[in-house]
């Protein structure tokens, strides 16, 4: 049946490959780095094993999920803008201090990069960082029409 499904729609279906369409496309280089902890994620990461103990529930891997991303993420209320806060949004972060140092090289070099976050509230951190770094950006996700 799936064949004969397949045969029926065939000439209705344009399937055209990625190499098909745009040949002089470089092949696709993903890097995978490893950066530490900074100091506040390592404590907030400790406390939050020691505090699930044993058994470990879906609130609580969330919970490391935000840590590993940004400590921010446990502060009640707006980050704050003002003095050295600027600063503190990079250390507080070890990829944020990667980022902080490896962005600026790359677009003077001329690189475009992808950042790809599977939490907005990650995503309204790097805006806040890209902002008052001065870099362009361009934010796609849910909320943007």
């Amino acid at each position: 049946i799936i064949q004969r499904l397949h045969r029926v729609l065939r000439p209705f279906l344009l399937r055209r490959t990625k190499d098909m369409v745009l040949k002089d496309l470089p092949e696709k280089r993903e890097v995978v780095i490893w950066t530490p902890l900074s100091a506040w994620q390592a404590k907030l990461y400790r406390d939050s094993v020691r505090g699930s103990g044993a058994s470990c529930s879906i609130a609580d891997l969330m919970v490391l999920r935000q840590t590993l991303n940004h400590p921010y993420h446990f502060l009640p209320g707006d980050v704050p803008v003002q003095g050295s806060a600027e600063d503190r949004l990079v250390s507080a972060s070890g990829k944020f201090e990667f980022l902080d140092r490896v962005l600026p090289r790359l677009l003077a070099f001329g690189h475009k990069t992808l950042v790809f976050a599977q939490m907005t509230s990650l995503l309204d951190l790097l805006q806040l960082l890209f902002t008052r770094r001065g870099i362009k950006y361009a934010r796609i996700d849910g909320s943007v029409t």
